[in-house]
């Protein structure tokens, strides 16, 4: 599952720290395969958890920009939750794995959180042969029978509708 929430066109780390990201993004391709990277960009303090693919509960805060290498554990789910602990600031969060956003988000109203599930494995770009699903016998055979009907169906409709033709 990745949930991703709507961002605004200049965010915070755009406008701010777009050579910076850009840096930690190509250099996420050289991250361990079972993490990824997450970059916090903002001007004030925040605070927040991130419960990794371990099932394990990390408590996170700093003043300023910040990143943390996440493991994707025997789940390959992660769970983050930040706020600014000043209502009113900026801040964003960007998840990274081999090159490519998986997922970002922007706040910038009082009160606001930043939440956002990741599925380290998501749209299969870093899926292995092995835990990619093969399809089973039943389901094999339930394609070949599907087939066979529409064919017989159609050679027995264009039998029917070619006698019916020259009958008239």
């Amino acid at each position: 599952m990745l949930m991703l929430i709507a961002v605004p066109i200049e965010s915070f780390a755009q406008t701010d720290n777009v050579e910076n990201l850009s840096k930690e993004i190509q250099n996420s391709k050289k991250l361990n395969a079972n993490k990824v990277l997450m970059l916090v960009y903002t001007d004030s303090k925040w605070t927040g958890e991130i419960h990794d693919g371990n099932y394990v509960m990390h408590e996170i805060g700093n003043t300023g920009n910040d990143k943390f290498h996440i493991s994707c554990g025997e789940s390959n789910t992660i769970s983050i939750s930040v706020y600014p602990t000043l209502g009113g600031q900026n801040l964003s969060a960007y998840i990274v794995k081999n090159g490519k956003i998986l997922a970002n988000q922007d706040i910038s109203a009082p009160g606001q959180t930043l939440e956002l599930t990741i599925d380290c494995l998501s749209e299969g770009k870093f899926q292995t042969p092995e835990s990619v699903e093969q399809p089973n016998e039943s389901t094999v055979m339930s394609v070949f029978v599907a087939v066979m009907t529409i064919v017989i169906v159609f050679f027995v409709a264009r039998k029917y509708l070619f006698v019916k033709k020259n009958n008239h």
